[in-house]
């Protein structure tokens, strides 16, 4: 009877296999985070509709928006609005358990945002290089992260810089002198433009420089206005009087378009109490704004303060970088500690006869 041999195989056949059969696994495990990254993406973007149906909710029962941090957190001021409140939680942002959006939101005071204004977003998706946002009537839009420089180091959003040049993507600059620049978000607009957002926080003073190139969107949110911009070079103020925040916007080309977030407008000696307010400011123009004190939701931010304290454990335990949670868990306690009062209360700024004159030079 005739023996039949098997052939074995040899090493490089088994190496060839090996080598195979790992392409293959990092190729599933490359889709696979795909896969995950694109639905992680959709359920944000979801989420973040339907906050933003809250929000014209809230709007239409309070005649203004939510204020947001540091006053108040949008998870317990739009929990009647909304089913369920994992709602605000996004799928990417791990370890947190109270609300991943707040931080990333901009109070418009009682102004309806306009056609193209950002009002919530979530910077999070596809390792953090782009952003899930929504602008006013709930429209939605996908932009890329835009780099911003200060120092050769790329700003993120949620960061901020106390002093400084930041350098946007297309080249527009601002410069702050002693006042905290938190940034909220640059990212490119489906058509390609750029839009920056920063914050100056409550209790700042100093100045800011801004140049900004045609064609890019730019907005500074003070405690006390948003002073937004196509393309303008203007400088802005902040500063305190007493326990009223100041704002004092000057332009030096192009055009600023201010809205008054709480308080009121000052130009020359005329004041008038903010009310669904915006004015656009010219070359050689400016104006003031005053902001009333607002009483924080403690509660609201203790919840928060916990849901930070636990996932800044969580985070740290595996070796992720918390700065920004710390940064914000920090503006939380101080607001918290500060007899539950962000800014002492004070009274309006003293009121001159008639009403809003035309924009003129302060």
């Amino acid at each position: 009877m005739r023996r039949i041999r098997q052939k074995a195989l040899t090493i490089i056949e088994l190496l060839v296999i090996v080598a195979v059969v790992m392409i293959l696994a990092a190729l599933i495990v490359v889709v696979g985070r795909k896969v995950k990254a694109s639905s992680y993406s959709t359920l944000c973007l979801n989420n973040l509709r339907q906050i933003s149906i809250a929000l014209l909710s809230y709007y239409n029962d309070h005649s203004a928006y939510p204020v947001g941090l540091p006053y108040t957190i949008l998870s317990q001021e739009l929990k009647t609005y909304v089913a369920g409140e994992r709602l605000f939680i996004c799928p990417s942002d791990c370890f947190e358990t109270e609300d991943s959006y707040t931080q990333y939101y901009v109070y418009r005071g009682a102004n309806q945002a306009g056609a193209t204004e950002y009002v919530i977003g979530c910077p999070r998706h596809e390792d953090e290089t782009s952003s899930m946002n929504i602008f006013s009537l709930g429209r939605a839009q996908k932009g890329k992260i835009a780099d911003v420089i200060v120092d050769e180091i790329n700003l993120k959003p949620g960061e901020s810089v106390d002093n400084g040049t930041l350098v946007l993507e297309d080249g527009s600059t601002v410069t702050t002198s002693g006042v905290e620049l938190r940034l909220i978000q640059s990212f490119r607009m489906s058509d390609g433009r750029l839009y920056s957002i920063v914050r100056v926080p409550e209790g700042e003073s100093g100045s800011i420089t801004a140049d900004i190139i045609p064609g890019s969107a730019f907005e500074i949110v003070t405690p006390s206005s948003i002073a937004a911009v196509r393309g303008t070079s203007f400088i802005i103020k902040v500063s305190y009087e007493g326990n009223i925040s100041i704002t004092d916007v000057g332009v030096t080309a192009g055009v600023v378009e201010t809205s008054v977030l709480n308080g009121g407008t000052k130009v020359g000696e005329i004041f008038k109490s903010a009310s669904r307010m915006r004015a656009l400011i010219k070359p050689g123009e400016s104006i003031v704004t005053f902001g009333n004190s607002i009483k924080p939701n403690i509660k609201a931010l203790q919840l928060k303060a916990e849901a930070l304290e636990r996932k800044i454990r969580k985070g740290e335990l595996i070796g992720q970088d918390m700065s920004k949670e710390r940064k914000l868990l920090d503006v939380i306690e101080d607001v918290i500690a500060n007899n539950g009062i962000a800014l002492p209360p004070s009274p309006s700024p003293p009121q001159g006869g008639g009403g809003f004159g035309g924009m003129g030079q302060h």
